[in-house]
């Protein structure tokens, strides 16, 4: 592996929507479980949660703590004893893998926005959203530590999008068309991506992107 720069910020970004992913799903079981719904307050109080918490770790833990945050690991921190280094495991730059996959979490972020509109949820069905979420955030590790096969999660959750966005086509309205386009065309840039970073020759050992 390449010593790298750091990365903090694309960190961050990975790491917030992480935390919206389980955080939101608490929420969700939480509603499913007491048989209520969601309010503008509680999807507000979601953010407010995950932007003090996250923003609190890069501020003023990250330095402090000998722990890795998920968005830290794919952002290439790795751990050299007690020290956090930056590691890039791939011969080319990250940054196509980082856009592509940032991408996907846009998308996977909107999965509880029915708390904010009071959309009944069901124990069965955050669950099962949560797996969905799961396997996405584990696909994003995998890429994070040089396994870029991870990125057929991506392009697996990104043609669950297209399923979803076809079978609710009145939730999307005009705009169905346009966002089965590119959440195809993210798919099929994941599998190009796994395809190039899995064949390209090893890097120097100059300071990789």
């Amino acid at each position: 592996m390449r010593a790298s720069k750091p990365h903090s910020f694309v960190a961050w970004l990975f790491d917030w929507y992480i935390v919206t992913f389980y955080v939101g799903g608490l929420m969700a079981g939480y509603l499913a479980v007491t048989g209520t719904t969601g309010t503008e307050l509680a999807a507000y109080g979601i953010l407010g949660f995950v932007l003090v918490s996250t923003t609190a770790y890069y501020m003023g833990l990250v330095k402090r703590l000998n722990f890795i945050s998920p968005g830290e690991r794919i952002a290439g921190c790795f751990r050299d004893g007690n020290t956090k280094v930056w590691r890039n495991p791939y011969a080319l730059s990250r940054w196509p893998l980082f856009a592509c996959m940032l991408t996907a979490a846009v998308v996977a972020g909107n999965t509880w926005g029915g708390i904010g509109v009071g959309e009944p949820y069901h124990v069965s069905g955050v669950l099962y959203y949560l797996l969905i979420l799961t396997i996405l955030t584990c696909s994003f590790l995998l890429v994070g530590r040089g396994m870029v096969w991870g990125m057929a999660g991506v392009a697996m959750y990104m043609a669950y999008a297209i399923v979803e966005a076809l079978r609710e086509p009145h939730l999307y309205g005009t705009m169905t068309t346009g966002l089965v386009v590119l959440f195809a065309l993210i798919a099929l840039a994941s599998i190009g991506l796994w395809i190039a970073y899995a064949n390209a020759r090893p890097g120097s050992g100059a300071i990789a992107a």
